[in-house]
């Protein structure tokens, strides 16, 4: 029997309860509709709406709730009508206003999310019963609690925590609709997977009998790939292993050709030996073709995170972390120390740097780590070397967190600190200096040599009098293991600690901690090993112990979730089986959010004598994410009810001040912002001294700012490609339900978005050719990539004279303005621009174009050598004429590129941490130049909803499910 529809869905929730549910603020937050359907003012009216079209809907309600059975009330709200020819008009603008909403509010996504911390989805029934297809037996009528708390609240709870009787019919009919694509999905995803599996077989048969070509490895490439993110939404073991086998196969392969793995690529473990005869491979090595297959390859399985959809928009109009008496917070008692005295107390050596850490660094970041390392530094020009420094603001920070960490007597307290120092000021060196001082304060106990005066001032760590021989665990998101790496190689003495890439392959990490493991083996204390893992790893492990359901809806949200059966068994090959002296989560506003990743934090942490929670934005939707930035750092308060009670209050006091309001927040509507003030400021001063923060505006006591920066600019330029583009970089309705479909459930891996974001790059109708080399721009025109080519002229109209002004955009296209004719002379031709890159398989074609637009440019990327690398950022720094330096990921860390004042990103990055990180390239100190950023968008492509990702839902979102033609909508069933 036909169902209701989700817009009747809507009335009945509305008629159950009158004003439901768009009087519950969780439903305002998630539809921005605050002030319900039908308010006296117009400009209150939802968005779109005018009063006559309010009276219109208010009417349609009237005639829906007088049909005489429900039969009857189906029939009448079955119209497809358009507004102008259906002759209840209230109809058909209720019909699109819900349609439409419900793809841009995203509700089939937060059923799905919420189905997911409930352990109610779908794909997890199916998954633990070993099933190839959901029962048809299988309803949502037990997940009608979870779904009702998610979109709207606990105000549509009972005291049970069940959903509210009259709301029940109204959301069942929305859950249903749900369902049926949930459903679609099961069985299109398995068929998908049986698809990508059998075609891999085939592939590697024909490879094995014939001779095999660059375009069949690429195109091997991207079809593993792409079973590999889909494998991401049907995780059983069975297919995990089939696409790691798969995996290893290319491995081989591509070792064969001359690959050669960094040490943060990582290898996957075979599920079972596997025979692959790779002798025919060896001839395709040193061919110019196999440098693009090796890209290929990189760009589609190295180092990548997973990161949860949500809206990452930040409030920067609360404060949070202000000076106290016109100290920055956590630092009041060091403000008035110099750096002789901070040293002396941490007992630092007489070049003010912890005892492990090296004394000199190389200004191309040539380690002593490096393989030929000794070698290299014994024979190093003196010129090439700076002496290693922390500022002033670092060893201020350092001796603030020891002496939080710290007590003059036993007894129990929280370990931890926020480190809230925005981005910049040089966090990682500062905990990695804190995490050398406490090592090396171990093995001065250890030795009974002399301690540093502030450890014999303060020395109890909690109810502690030794500092535990433990190892330290850093945290950060796999895309910034590089960067992580790389610095703990410049700071850290070698052969003084060992360092251990925590891997995130299920096989490898359970290797990880067999007795015969490197790290079980090492030679090092344990308080001298350092494992970096990823974010994902410690969510992944976190999942083999503990049920990642959420709490009830009316228990704290934060209690630690039960055990699953044979947890303990598991445990002791996980993250979690072993204990640390100290645990360093980075970029810790990631893990904010009531749920699993959330109780990941926290129970790791409790397995750390010491914690670090590090963030530039502590606070980014509200300020009960900074309650969870307190539960993770270990505070009492933080896990009470009491503080459940006060985030309730705060959120009520927050709706009233709204509903109060007049237009948008600012200078007339005070009230709101003084909730808003009054909660964060309550908030830090429960964080008892545990909260560091300082800005670039802080002061040193010399009275100068930590660090001036020059105006920067960002710039979203959303081009148009071709009629032939679109064709390939379009998104498929395929490609638009797996990622509709792995976005709901909360799966939004970087490496699933590979093969689409690729595309909108370089649109062609076989991406597995080699990429050919263009002798004139003519013979480009009728095959180029509208993003490439239009970076190739900004940066060729920018090159120009140093008096260009920026392009602008506008509807899709790009107007350059008019070049400035000099009273005298020829136009000055210094500036110079950087382009983020990604994929570096695009790298020679810009390049090429570039050069064919009279522009030099160099590139550095992951395959460079120090060496190599150092030379082509000497060139670009160094030589006139080199403008252009084009950068990948390798690009955006650790390099001072003042000399460009300008920076393109053509390839979207996964967070706005990253963004911010290639930002400080050039918008550093020294820079003496206004900066401009601009991020290239293909419209109708995959950018607009990476760059969703990365910055929160906000406008681009909004782009991406409402484009002009509607394609982008069909991937949401209603």
């Amino acid at each position: 029997m036909p169902s209701h529809t989700i817009p009747s869905g809507f009335i009945k929730l509305y008629q159950g309860i009158p004003g439901a549910p768009w009087d519950y603020e969780q439903w305002q937050a998630i539809t921005g509709v605050r002030r319900g359907l039908f308010h006296q003012d117009p400009s209150l009216l939802p968005s779109g709406w005018t009063p006559q079209a309010a009276q219109d809907v208010s009417i349609y309600f009237e005639l829906f709730a007088n049909q005489r059975n429900e039969e009857q009330r189906r029939r009448f709200a079955a119209s497809r009508k358009s507004v102008a020819q259906d002759n209840v008009r209230g109809r058909a603008i209720w019909r699109d206003f819900i349609l439409d909403g419900v793809k841009i509010w995203d509700v089939h996504g937060i059923i799905s999310r919420a189905l997911s911390d409930n352990l109610l989805h779908p794909f997890q029934h199916m998954k633990a019963n070993k099933l190839r297809e959901l029962p048809a037996s299988f309803h949502m009528v037990d997940s009608l609690h979870a779904i009702g708390g998610a979109l709207f609240g606990e105000q549509a709870l009972d005291d049970l925590g069940r959903l509210l009787q009259p709301l029940r019919e109204g959301t069942l009919i929305i859950a249903q609709r749900a369902s049926e694509k949930i459903r679609r999905d099961c069985v299109k995803t398995m068929n998908t997977l049986e698809k990508y599996e059998n075609e891999f077989k085939e592939t590697m048969q024909k490879l094995q009998r014939g001779k095999p070509t660059a375009a069949q490895l690429n195109k091997l490439i991207r079809r593993v790939a792409e079973w590999k993110s889909l494998v991401a939404q049907w995780d059983d073991d069975e297919n995990v292993a089939k696409v790691a086998d798969a995996e290893a196969d290319l491995q081989t392969i591509l070792e064969a050709l001359g690959w050669k793995a960094d040490e943060t690529f990582e290898r996957v473990v075979r599920s079972k030996r596997k025979f692959l005869g790779v002798s025919k491979f060896h001839r395709l090595a040193g061919t110019a073709e196999v440098a693009q297959v090796i890209s290929l390859f990189e760009s589609s399985f190295g180092q990548k995170d997973d990161n949860t959809y949500e809206d990452t928009i930040r409030l920067a109009r609360i404060p949070f972390g202000e000076p106290i008496e016109g100290a920055d917070p956590g630092v009041e008692i060091e403000y008035g120390m110099r750096t002789g005295e901070l040293t002396r107390n941490l007992g630092f050596t007489d070049k003010e740097l912890p005892y492990l850490f090296n004394e000199v660094r190389h200004i191309n970041k040539r380690t002593f780590w490096d393989k030929d390392g000794p070698e290299f530094f014994a024979n190093v020009n003196p010129s090439e070397l700076a002496p290693m420094a922390l500022h002033w603001h670092q060893h201020a920070g350092v001796h603030a967190i020891v002496r939080k960490l710290t007590n003059t007597t036993r007894e129990f307290n929280a370990p931890g600190v926020l480190l809230a120092d925005v981005v910049g000021l040089g966090k990682t060196l500062l905990t990695l200096a804190t995490v050398a001082f406490f090592i090396e304060s171990g093995m001065r106990q250890d030795s009974g040599k002399h301690l540093p005066p502030l450890i014999l001032k303060q020395p109890y760590i909690s109810t502690l009098d030794v500092i535990p021989d433990l190892p330290t665990l850093i945290v950060c998101p796999g895309t910034l293991i590089k960067q992580w790496l790389e610095e703990i190689h410049i700071a850290f003495k070698v052969d003084h600690v060992d360092i251990f890439v925590y891997p995130c392959n299920k096989a490898a990490r359970y290797n990880f901690w067999k007795p015969d493991s490197p790290f079980n083996t090492s030679n090092q204390p344990l308080r001298r090993r350092i494992i970096l893992a990823s974010h994902s790893a410690l969510l992944s492990d976190f999942s083999m112990i503990w049920n990642k359901g959420l709490a009830g809806p009316k228990q704290i949200p934060w209690d630690e979730p039960p055990f699953l059966p044979r947890a303990e068994i598991r445990r002791p090959h996980t993250l979690f089986g072993q204990k640390y002296m100290f645990t360093v989560i980075d970029e810790t506003q990631c893990f904010r959010n009531y749920g699993a990743r959330h109780n990941s934090a926290n129970a790791i942490y409790k397995q750390s004598t010491m914690r670090i929670a590090a963030t530039a934005t502590p606070m980014q939707t509200s300020t009960r994410d900074g309650t969870s930035m307190g539960r993770i750092i270990g505070l009492p308060y933080f896990f009470t009810k009491e503080c459940f009670d006060q985030i309730s209050t705060d959120s009520a006091e927050l709706r009233r001040a709204r509903a109060e309001m007049v237009g948008e927040v600012g200078a007339d509507n005070d009230d709101v912002l003084d909730c808003q003030v009054a909660a964060s400021r309550r908030l830090q001063a429960r964080f008892d001294g545990r909260l560091l923060r300082r800005t670039g505006d802080s002061l040193d006591p010399d009275g100068e700012p930590l660090m001036s920066l020059p105006p920067m600019t960002i710039t979203d330029a959303v081009v148009n490609l071709t009629p032939r583009e679109l064709k390939y970089a379009k998104l498929s309705n395929e490609a638009l339900e797996n990622i509709s479909s792995a976005n709901a459930r909360g799966i939004s891996s970087d490496d699933f978005y590979t093969t689409q974001r690729m595309a909108a790059t370089f649109p062609r109708p076989d991406p597995s050719q080699p990429i050919p080399t263009f002798a004139s721009l003519e013979e480009w025109e009728p095959v180029k990539s509208t993003k490439i080519d239009v970076a190739s002229r900004i940066v060729a109209h920018l090159c120009a004279s140093d008096d260009a002004q920026m392009p602008k955009f506008e509807n899709g296209t790009v107007e350059y303005p008019p070049i400035p004719t000099p009273a005298e002379g020829t136009p000055t031709q210094t500036r110079k621009i950087l382009i983020y890159q990604e994929f570096t398989v695009f790298t020679p074609l810009l390049v090429n174009i570039l050069s064919l637009r009279g522009i030099t440019s160099v590139a550095v990327n992951g395959s460079l050598g120090y060496d190599q690398r150092a030379a082509v950022v000497a060139q670009f720094r160094n030589d006139p004429d080199c403008r252009v330096l084009i950068v990948s990921k390798v690009g955006t860390v650790g390099l001072n590129l003042t000399c460009a004042n300008t920076m393109i990103f053509l390839d979207q990055q996964w967070s706005s941490a990253e963004d911010e990180q290639a930002y400080g390239r050039i918008c550093r100190r020294g820079q003496e130049k206004p900066c401009n950023i601009i991020h290239i968008y293909a419209a109708d492509s995959i950018d607009l909803f990476i760059a969703a990702l990365a910055r929160g839902k906000g406008t681009m979102l909004d782009a991406f499910v409402t484009n002009a033609d509607g394609d982008a909508q069909s991937k949401f069933e209603c």
